[in-house]
């Protein structure tokens, strides 16, 4: 049987930099709040969503697909102007929405590029130092 330890464990290595990624993620986004981390021996059975976890790549991908559907309300809003549209979406609040999510993770993935820039300059530094 495996239990989260044993997970975590064996997939240390690899998830380290990718929960480092989904904590600045969360924190940025407005949904994590950094403070203790307590553990215990509970088992527990999971069955993770696709739909939850962000990766940069993801993130990306989030983005440009947002990005679309804005456009494609913005278009659908231009077209209400001239008649009423019968498919009972409130286009107003969808795009809000939209727009608010698209901004939230464009910040999201640029705190995580300046953070990655800094710790980049300042390994780099090190580096210079120590080679110098």
């Amino acid at each position: 049987m495996i239990t989260v330890a044993n997970f975590r464990k064996r997939f240390l290595v690899e998830l380290e930099s990718l929960f480092v990624q989904i904590l600045m993620i969360a924190k940025e986004s407005g949904v994590l709040k950094v403070g203790k981390v307590s553990l215990d021996g509970t088992k527990i059975k999971a069955n993770a969503s696709k739909h939850k976890a962000l990766s940069y790549a993801y993130i990306e991908k989030l983005q440009k697909q947002l990005e679309a559907e804005v456009a494609t309300l913005m278009k659908k809003a231009q077209e209400a102007d001239n008649e009423k549209p019968d498919d009972g979406m409130n286009i107003p609040d969808e795009l809000l929405r939209r727009e608010d999510r698209l901004k939230v993770i464009k910040e999201a993935k640029l705190q995580i590029e300046l953070r990655a820039k800094e710790r980049y300059e300042k390994e780099n530094a090190e580096y210079q130092e120590k080679d110098g």
